[in-house]
């Protein structure tokens, strides 16, 4: 995995982290991949493009 370059990395955590609400309770949030080890904590907290959306479920939608 170190021999990962950071930006491919990104790129699998972008989709894995998709904002979009079809996707909302089948993706990852973004701290997901940035628990792993040090180096996808540093390629996650490095792009804020992961961080820039948050989404909220409905109450209702969760239950």
């Amino acid at each position: 995995m170190d021999l990962i370059p950071p930006e491919t990395l990104f790129h699998v955590f972008d989709f894995m982290c998709d904002h979009s609400a079809e996707s909302y309770f089948t993706k990852s949030a973004p701290w997901t991949p940035s628990h792993v080890c040090r180096k996808w904590r540093q390629v996650t907290l490095s792009r804020p493009a992961l961080w820039s959306t948050s989404t909220v479920a409905d109450h209702e939608e969760v239950e």
